[in-house]
């Protein structure tokens, strides 16, 4: 939606070199950190101009100053809102674009903005995803009213499907970009991101607070059972983590999915082994050919995966997927990085292929985009996949329902944001919004009433962000009852 200029992204480059470097100063680095607050209060008091915003929050790193890493960190704001038609919230996404494209400018840490109406608290609260659920001890208030401080209780199961989600979620977008040895992005940045993932699976595996420090993470593990050597090796010297080494970040990778593995199978235990297919198809999804296709597979085959697919889940667009069976977490990962350096030999632009193993596709149903990615996948018929592969597992139905009803709240604020990011392509942002609007929402309601959604040709393409929001809207009238009623059983138990 923000379109630097050529000139602004040098300027943007050359200040974001100058303080990774200075960040390597321990002095230099706490005044860095101390600047970002001041941005993020800045920002904040300047959205509170706006009649519609009841308040202002921070989100992730920017809460906790010993996670602000400066020159990488982002700093990531929540508006709550107060929005009685669809014409004042069109106006309001409109200044908020223009508030996000400022802020944006020069410095680049804003990369985007979300907005929840106040209304809805009480479902991220008591229904919400991982993000939302402990809302009252994540989120920090900036500016306007503190909605901040309510005590809730969450189901235990329901908190263990969320994180495991979270979980999948930070692996599926982050683990193949930071096994690729070539991605471009510089040792020092890859261990950061590799150093998230990892804390991202242990917290949500032992329940812990996202921003707590690795160390802590690793020493909360204490006397738990667990075959993971990588992460043992972690567990018994904290400080390898911080080494900033290729090696490392392939080691924290590696511990990553040891702890992924080790959750998917205790939250899948009781599922069922019977896949039922979610929606309704007259024919299995046809496999895709064409020359990259065919190389992908190739080479996954010949890197001894045990199948591969390329599936039409992610936004309508093709999402590679290979499945590792035999050896170990190890194994699997270099196996991974082997594949990537073959690709990157026969072409460019290419997706790098999500890494799964016998435990993670065990638990496919959780992978985003819930619930069409597990459902295409396990749906897919080529060759390389169907003859290896057996169905994921199948939730519980008390499982499942919390699962749907989780996505309808995420509904709530993700779609809005989608046309409310800095460097996204106003197409590809309308893309996104318009998958979620029009794939993902029909998808979760017909299923919450017991139904098998058809596969439709939903266009996708051809979509304002005015229509959108209008169509959005419509489907909260539809949705809100149903979540008010889930929230008052959850009250009553």
């Amino acid at each position: 939606m923000y379109a630097p200029s050529a000139r602004t992204r040098r300027v943007q480059r050359l200040l974001g070199r100058s303080v990774r470097l200075l960040g390597t100063d321990p002095r230099a680095a706490r005044v860095l950190r101390a600047g970002y607050r001041a941005l993020a209060l800045g920002a904040a008091h300047a959205l509170t101009r706006h009649s519609e915003v009841d308040g202002v929050y921070a989100t992730g790193s920017v809460t906790r100053a010993d996670k602000i890493h400066p020159g990488y960190s982002d700093i990531d704001l929540v508006v709550l809102t107060r929005i009685p038609t669809a014409s004042v919230e069109a106006d309001l996404r409109e200044r908020l674009r223009r508030d996000l494209g400022a802020a944006s400018a020069l410095t680049g840490v804003f990369k985007h903005i979300d907005y929840i109406e106040v209304e809805d608290l009480p479902y991220l609260r008591r229904l919400g995803d991982a993000w939302s659920l402990d809302l009252d001890a994540t989120w920090q208030f900036l500016a306007g009213a503190n909605r901040l401080g309510e005590r809730v209780t969450v189901p235990p199961a329901k908190r263990r499907l969320e994180q495991l989600m979270s979980a999948l979620r930070r692996w599926q977008g982050s683990s193949s970009m930071l096994a690729d040895t070539e991605n471009g992005r510089g040792v020092a940045s890859n261990l950061i991101g590799a150093r998230r993932t990892l804390v991202d699976a242990l917290s949500a595996w032992l329940d812990r607070p996202r921003l707590e420090p690795l160390p802590e993470l690793l020493q909360a593990i204490g006397a738990r059972s667990f075959n993971c050597d990588a992460l043992r090796l972690f567990a018994r010297d904290p400080e390898r983590a911080a080494i900033c080494d290729p090696n490392t970040v392939t080691d924290l990778v590696v511990a990553s999915l040891e702890v992924l593995e080790q959750f998917a199978s205790e939250v899948t235990r009781n599922w069922s082994d019977e896949w039922l297919p979610l929606f309704e198809r007259s024919s299995p999804p046809a496999a895709r050919e064409d020359s990259q296709t065919d190389n992908f597979l190739r080479a996954a085959r010949r890197k001894g995966f045990a199948s591969a697919c390329v599936a039409t889940s992610r936004y309508g667009q093709a999402m590679q997927v290979v499945l590792a069976e035999g050896g170990g977490p190890r194994d699997a990962v270099l196996a991974l990085q082997s594949l990537l350096a073959a690709l990157r030999e026969t072409r460019k632009g290419w997706d790098r292929p999500l890494l799964l193993t016998a435990p993670l596709w065990r638990a496919a149903a959780l992978l985003p985009r819930v619930p069409v990615t597990g459902d295409e996948l396990a749906a897919c018929r080529h060759p390389s996949w169907a003859r290896a592969v057996n169905p994921p597992r199948r939730p519980s139905s008390a499982d499942w329902d919390d699962v749907l009803v989780g996505r309808c709240v995420q509904m709530l604020w993700v779609p809005r944001g989608r046309t409310l990011r800095a460097r996204t392509p106003r197409h590809a942002a309308l893309r996104k919004m318009a998958y979620e609007v029009r794939v993902i929402a029909p998808a979760l309601q017909a299923l919450l009433a017991g139904e098998s959604p058809p596969v439709t040709g939903a266009d996708i393409r051809r979509a304002s962000d005015r229509i959108l929001i209008d169509e959005l809207r419509a489907w909260y009238e539809d949705t809100r009852p149903l979540l008010r009623a889930r929230l008052r059983d959850q009250c009553a138990e």
